[in-house]
């Protein structure tokens, strides 16, 4: 059976009639992402979540309904202190396909943006971002995952994604699944992350700390206060300031001279 995902951006059977002819709509079960009347780009920040008005898709792991939409998703926290819990079921509402009501063992996540300044008039969420996930532990060191990753559209299409992030549930306790999301088309401008922790695991709590060392010390002093702004008060002359992280989403410091 063909795999079937909903996507959706403003995405009428009459509005895609018009512009792809019923022979193309009705050729396959995927509806693009971006069925929509030109409009013209204008600059975006993605990392505005809540006005990329996402929906997110709980879906099991073949692909096939029942499902369940969150259509309010963006106004609801998504933070690294407050991730997105992933149920180990749920209740279908997709009336579309007539499951309201049947239970859904939750596999695979779906993010779909409703803002045509995102995806625009194309047929992958991928040729508006590019999409990676990774699971982390609570101090910060990625955890190998291959279950965990972001599903391509098909086989002809390996490099494309309609926003299907696969193995959701097969993170371990007490872990978290990091979606990253970065521009791909010229007019999108920013970072979007977003964060998935299993349900009924208790509290994600981040263990993180920040560190300096002088002139290659083997012993670097932790900078103690890594709830607000820390000040390092860097030594005057040629001495070289060695920066180093443990922590979240891509650290990368370098270090430098006074």
């Amino acid at each position: 059976m063909k795999k079937k995902y909903v996507l959706s951006l403003i995405c009428t059977s009459a509005l895609a009639t018009f512009i792809l002819g019923a022979s193309t709509v009705n050729s396959t079960n995927v509806i693009p992402t971006a069925i929509t009347a030109h409009a013209a780009d204008t600059s975006f920040d993605i990392s505005n979540f809540k006005d990329g008005q996402w929906y997110l898709y709980w879906m099991p792991a073949d692909n096939i309904f029942p499902q369940y939409v969150d259509k309010n998703y963006s106004n609801q926290p998504n933070s690294l202190t407050t991730p997105t819990e992933v149920p180990d079921t749920i209740i279908s509402n997709d009336s579309e396909n007539n499951t309201v009501g049947q239970t859904v063992k939750v596999s695979k996540v779906q993010l779909s943006p409703n803002n045509v300044s995102i995806v625009g008039y194309a047929p992958y969420l991928t040729d508006a971002v590019k999409i990676e996930v990774n699971e982390y532990s609570p101090s910060g060191s990625k955890v190998a995952n291959p279950d965990l990753k972001v599903e391509a559209a098909d086989d002809q299409h390996p490099n494309d994604s309609y926003g299907v992030i696969d193995g959701i549930n097969t993170m371990q306790n007490n872990n978290i699944a990091v979606v990253k999301m970065t521009p791909a088309k010229p007019s999108l401008t920013g970072t979007l992350y977003l964060f998935f922790k299993k349900a009924g695991t208790g509290q994600f709590k981040p263990s993180y700390a920040y560190y300096y060392a002088f002139n290659g010390s083997t012993t670097p002093t932790q900078i103690a206060n890594t709830v607000s702004n820390s000040t390092i008060n860097v030594p005057s002359g040629s001495k070289t300031l060695k920066l180093t992280q443990t922590g979240y989403i891509d650290p990368e410091w370098t270090g430098g001279r006074a």
